[in-house]
């Protein structure tokens, strides 16, 4: 069946890019999107101006598209949950990329789980969609997963230590967080699990529910904020901190940047640390000051001649 939805200040591209959930698709041309594996395999998504055309299959009803789309949130909503301090400086953001939205999949969250702890520390577009398209392609369910050789993809550390968590991943995680409601719940379950960290807890609960104050604190946000000078002085959210307290009772609160960013930003963190890795991909770490959008805001602005024409990455 074909939906056609009329969108306001909408990217599907820039909304994809730092998208987790862009491992259950195929990008077969720019704009065009199409659902390889999963829920609604088969599904296709096209954007041409201001409008989305999605074909779904006849057994998936239509209350995905707002989720795989991300039309659900849209980041102006809620400028009003920022502190005074930085409200003119999120606002001006939110002028510039609020086509980006947040995707989610909680059905599918088994293979966001793997996306999300397979990108530490390797490039996500390179390597880890085609691990994960890898292995996608072999499997149908959760537990097809159990006994699967994932080294004979690559010999990545990443991949190794997946094989040790997965089944754990499965048993203590996968079942019980299906009934949660609660952020420091959930966050608190994640993190009982080796090798995860609060940035890989908190990527996996902002792809997988409706849950935008969720803020991976990674190597793109903190570029961003100290670019712009959003906090200052602050330390990273620590694990054994967090399987204890949440934000509102942690002794480092006042100086942990996922707890700050919550705190001034509300339902925007998870939003404006994901701009941050669009923008650092886009401009930043390719030096394109002059091409910049919000380079009235940067504070560390580099003097460099002006690069090739944006392209998507």
């Amino acid at each position: 069946m074909r939906y056609v939805v009329k969108v306001r200040e909408y990217d599907l591209e820039l909304t994809m890019y730092p998208s987790f959930t862009s491992v259950l698709y195929e990008r077969t041309e720019p704009y065009t999107w199409y659902r390889a594996y999963g829920y609604g395999r088969g599904a296709a998504i096209k954007q041409r101006g201001n409008e989305v055309t999605i074909d779904l299959p006849p057994e998936v009803s239509t209350d995905v598209i707002d989720t795989w789309l991300g039309l659900w949130f849209h980041p102006k909503d809620y400028l009003h949950e920022v502190s005074k301090a930085l409200r003119p400086i999120i606002e001006y953001i939110a002028d510039t990329y609020s086509v980006v939205r947040i995707p989610y999949e909680f059905t599918e969250r088994w293979r966001i789980f793997i996306a999300v702890f397979l990108s530490r520390r390797t490039d996500y577009h390179t390597n880890v969609e085609q691990w994960c398209r890898t292995m996608f392609r072999e499997v149908e369910k959760p537990t097809d997963l159990e006994n699967y050789n994932f080294t004979k993809i690559k010999g990545s550390y990443q991949l190794r230590q997946l094989s040790e968590v997965y089944s754990k991943y499965l048993r203590e995680v996968y079942g019980r967080e299906e009934k949660m409601s609660d952020f420091y719940q959930v966050k608190k379950l994640v993190l009982t699990l080796k090798w995860v960290g609060p940035k890989t807890a908190n990527a996996y609960i902002l792809f997988t529910r409706p849950e935008t104050r969720a803020t991976p604190c990674d190597t793109h946000y903190q570029r961003f904020i100290q670019k712009l000078q959003l906090f200052k002085n602050y330390k990273l959210p620590d694990k054994k901190l967090c399987l204890s307290y949440t934000c509102d009772n942690c002794p480092q609160a006042s100086t942990c940047l996922e707890a700050q960013s919550r705190k001034q930003l509300g339902r925007l963190s998870g939003w404006v640390q994901t701009i941050a890795y669009v923008h650092d991909s886009l401009y930043c770490s390719k030096n394109r000051c002059r091409e910049c959008p919000i380079n009235k805001l940067c504070t560390q602005p580099h003097n460099t001649e002006k690069l090739r024409e944006r392209k998507y990455p």
